[in-house]
């Protein structure tokens, strides 16, 4: 992706790998309970760890888009 640095910058930190986890669920539960907590950035964090280790998985894609909807 080309986009401006701002982007650039996200995109960097989504290829991070995950830590302290072990599958995209359980980083999903973690959205979702910061999702519920109104932590917009912080469930969208933990949806972008899911999808790096689930990427055909359309509910993170979904979840993670309705968490920018709110930012």
């Amino acid at each position: 992706y080309k986009g401006d640095r701002k982007n650039q910058n996200f995109l960097f930190k989504m290829s991070e790998p995950p830590k302290h986890t072990e599958n995209s669920e359980e980083l999903k539960n973690c959205g979702n309970k910061a999702f519920n907590s109104k932590k917009y950035e912080e469930a969208a964090d933990f949806y972008s760890k899911a999808i790096l280790l689930d990427p055909k998985n359309h509910i993170l894609f979904s979840n993670r888009s309705a968490c920018y909807s709110f930012l």
